[in-house]
């Protein structure tokens, strides 16, 4: 038995079995490598067409008369060479998931949540006065169950749509037509009723919240309880957009100010950059904006704002401002948070920087020169505008210094050795509007010419003063009113590099 066993087994005519594995093999390495997005097509080539002549030779071999010896040999290379090429077309594939996995997909939903904010018992407990005065329980009854007959505040400057829609929905919630409401001019009016006990219950929307605590009222957080919230979703008409990437486009940089894990696109943004980019000539012009830039805010009639409160409104609001500001189009963006933006760095390894100045930042003492920054150190230097000579002018010069130095670290041999753990490191990392394909495009073309880029930087300066906001009405808030001459050169030289121009020095 064992006899026929053997004599089968050398019937078997090795080299031809395990040529035609290799040729499945190549087969569908050759359709993987010339379906991979980052590999420039005329490089596709050239792995395929060596891999089909090796495989053409073995084929030679592999099927005519030969010794014991040929024929072991040519069935051992046959067999490593489809392993492989079966191996590479696994990984291939999985590189393209990690990479389209650094991207966050653009919500199905825009969602907005209004809460129901309370006063907690140790804060009316220390300011016991006021509430005995008004007649208001010191202890807070956590469920809005109970509310049903207590006046709610309300306030009649922005944000209508969302928190008249609240207002329904705790109708519903309490099976009544009407509420006892304390209808207030503005926000501030509303946070100041709230605290001076003319009501027991805010309605508000949660977008609003960092303003105010920004901006007179530090521990609202730690003040308050959210008796319940309300989640308006509307579908969304956003969807990606393919890039002409042999074409100049710009594309927004925006920093959430949110240190939620989570990346959301309404939300006040601290870092605002106009990023150029003519891939013909291979410039990249970077222009910064301070967050409290006083420009037209277009979701509310084009009434003066800050430019960080142009996000509560939706990115795609931000960038609309832009547009108007400095005279271009301006549709594209890409958004970070907090965290991301430290994962980034520290994913990545850290960046190398020259420090223009030496200068402190909580803990953090960044002498000048040139010095190595970690994920955590770039967020404290990007930051930081008391301690700066020049406050928020001088920290748009570090946020750019910074994203500079992330470029050039991305494109550097070190990163990408290293490839497959930056990719994971870097999951859910970005929120943006643009097509992965064009991302890929992009890289795909960097790697068929491996040219330098030359990146340029210009900043928005002005002066500071203090104004009302179209977003904050009732309130004077700290403001940045921009040079206008800066203002319309900026406007002058992006859309000099989008008529295909080059950046300046």
């Amino acid at each position: 038995m064992a006899k026929k066993k053997r004599r089968k087994l050398r019937a078997i005519k090795w080299g031809a079995l395990t040529w035609l594995i290799l040729l499945v093999a190549f087969l569908v390495f050759a359709v993987v490598v010339y379906r991979f997005p980052m590999i420039p097509k005329k490089w596709k080539l050239v792995p395929i067409g060596v891999v089909a002549l090796i495989t053409a030779i073995l084929a030679f071999f592999s099927f005519r008369k030969k010794t014991k010896g040929d024929k072991s040999v040519v069935s051992v290379i046959n067999t490593i060479l489809a392993v492989c090429l079966i191996v590479v077309s696994v990984l291939l594939p999985g590189i393209s998931g990690k990479i389209d996995d650094i991207f966050e997909d653009l919500p199905e939903t825009e969602d907005m949540t209004v809460n129901v904010y309370a006063l907690t018992t140790q804060y009316k407990s220390e300011h016991s006065d006021v509430f005995r005065e008004k007649g208001v329980s010191m202890i807070t009854d956590p469920d809005l169950t109970n509310y049903k007959n207590r006046q709610f505040i309300t306030q009649t400057s922005v944000d209508q749509v969302n928190q008249n829609w609240a207002i329904e929905q705790i109708k519903t919630f309490f099976a009544t037509d009407s509420l006892w409401m304390n209808e207030t001019a503005t926000v501030w009016d509303a946070v100041r009723a709230l605290y001076n006990a003319d009501g027991e219950a805010l309605i508000l929307n949660e977008t609003y919240v960092s303003t105010i605590e920004e901006n007179g009222w530090e521990s609202f957080t730690e003040d308050t309880i959210i008796l319940k919230s309300f989640t308006r979703s509307d579908e969304s008409s956003r969807s990606k957009m393919k890039l002409d990437t042999e074409e100049p486009f710009a594309v927004l940089i925006a920093g959430s100010d949110s240190r939620d894990a989570a990346l959301t696109l309404n939300t006040r943004t601290d870092v605002d950059i106009i990023a150029v980019v003519n891939p013909k000539k291979r410039t990249i012009l970077l222009a910064s904006l301070p967050r409290d830039s006083y420009i037209a805010n277009p979701a509310l009639s084009g009434g003066l704002d800050k430019l960080t409160h142009m996000g509560n409104s939706g990115i795609d609001n931000a960038t609309a401002a832009l547009s108007g500001y400095f005279g271009i189009e301006l549709n594209n963006y890409v958004l970070v948070n907090f965290n991301t933006y430290e994962k980034i760095i520290n994913t990545l390894g850290g960046v190398d920087i020259v420090n223009p100045y030496e200068f402190t930042a909580g803990s953090y003492t960044f002498r000048g020169g040139n010095i190595h920054l970690s994920g955590d150190e770039a967020l404290a230097y990007v930051r930081e505008r008391h301690s700066l000579a020049n406050g928020d002018f001088d920290r748009n010069e570090h946020q750019v210094i910074v994203l500079k130095a992330i470029i050039r670290k991305l494109i550097s041999a070190e990163v990408i050795a290293n490839y497959s753990a930056v990719l994971d490191s870097l999951s859910g990392t970005f929120l943006t509007n643009i097509a992965t394909e064009s991302i890929y495009d992009l890289a795909a073309a960097q790697l068929e010419s491996m040219s330098a880029w030359t990146i340029n930087s210009r900043h928005l300066d002005g002066s500071t003063g203090s104004a009302e906001c179209a977003s904050a009405p009732g309130q004077l808030l700290s403001v940045v009113y921009p040079d206008e001459s800066i203002r319309s050169a900026i406007s002058e030289e992006i859309k000099t590099i989008l008529e295909g121009g080059s950046a300046g020095n």
